[in-house]
């Protein structure tokens, strides 16, 4: 029989500010990733935990209403696929603009197109939660079957990291693309919170449960010399999905993380911030570029400016029935 999950009622503000959260996150960790030097690092890697939270909320709301099947499918892809055509189509042209000072034409691998984000990589997780839906839709169409394809995702993820063919699986976008199983044990995991019959009040300990992962998996990546890459790889892993499941169950059962449901006045469209941003970092790079200030001004600074120009357009797309396909 097939599992019916029914959303909570009425909708969860928390977890619709989270999201905000999480892409303000995505934007730190690009901004931070351009500078170098250790306080760069340590900002680039401490938000990492977004990625993985989209994925792990994308799973929790897979199916709303138990509206599962070939339409609820196809209105994912769309929902997904539209804006990541879109906006690859606005970077490939925005990559191209030094073609009209003379450069040679540079087109995108067709591989990279198909599989890792068409014309920039910062876009891949979209098509990543299209297949991570057709997976879930294809071999998980009840509990039991849910759980064995998560156990199976949660081997793939170890047996990989610690394969000796490890390195050639995430240079390669076909072989990164379809191995996808860190992002599935996220997904999966966010299906599991929501069916969960655990509905007991969530304690606040669990509030320092996310800024104490993140310093922690950012001092791991800091002194990750020191460990095996396979340890620190895995360690982080366990820690990111452990830490946006947590903070999901909190959420579910009443937990409002500081009162972050203030920031959820994009509800569904806040993914946008996250689609958005890359176009505004590209054109603050340039207009300002990394050389000009120190690490210790120019991340925050720019942090700021490209989140608020982020959060400006998805406000401004949102809000007519037409552009609102830009931003899912």
């Amino acid at each position: 029989m097939e599992e019916q999950v029914l959303p909570a009622k009425p909708r969860n503000a928390t977890i619709d500010g989270l999201k905000y959260v999480a892409a303000a996150g995505i934007v730190l960790h690009h901004v931070a990733a351009n500078p170098g030097g250790r306080i760069a690092t340590f900002l680039m890697v401490a938000p990492l935990w977004s990625l993985f939270f989209f994925f792990a909320v994308s799973g929790y709301f897979h199916g709303e209403l138990g509206d599962r099947g070939a339409r609820w499918l196809l209105r994912r892809i769309a929902r997904l696929g539209v804006p990541y055509a879109i906006w690859s189509a606005l970077l490939l042209a925005w990559s191209q603009r030094e073609v009209l000072r003379g450069a040679p034409l540079l087109l995108p691998r067709a591989t990279d197109v198909v599989f890792f984000a068409g014309a920039h990589g910062i876009l891949w997780s979209l098509p990543m939660l299209i297949y991570c839906a057709i997976l879930v839709e294809l071999l998980a169409r009840n509990a039991l079957m849910r759980r064995v394809l998560l156990v199976l995702a949660i081997a793939g993820t170890v047996a990989l990291y610690w394969s000796p063919a490890w390195g050639a699986v995430t240079a390669s976008p076909i072989a990164n693309f379809l191995l996808a199983s860190r992002w599935l044990v996220a997904y999966l995991g966010g299906m599991e919170v929501r069916a969960s019959s655990l509905r007991t009040a969530a304690p606040k300990a669990l509030l320092w449960l996310a800024p104490a992962a993140m310093a922690a998996v950012g001092l791991l990546r800091l002194g990750s010399s020191l460990l095996d890459s396979r340890v620190h790889t895995t360690l982080e892993t366990t820690l990111w999905i452990g830490t946006t499941l947590a903070i999901l169950w909190g959420a579910r059962n009443g937990l409002e993380w500081f009162g972050v449901k203030r920031l959820a006045w994009g509800k569904d469209y806040l993914i946008g911030v996250y689609i958005t941003h890359i176009l505004w970092l590209q054109f603050f790079f340039t207009l300002v570029p990394p050389s000009t200030v120190t690490s210790i001004v120019w991340v925050p600074l720019m942090w700021a400016v490209c989140l608020g120009a982020a959060s400006l357009t998805v406000w401004v797309l949102r809000s007519n029935k037409i552009t609102r396909v830009m931003v899912a």
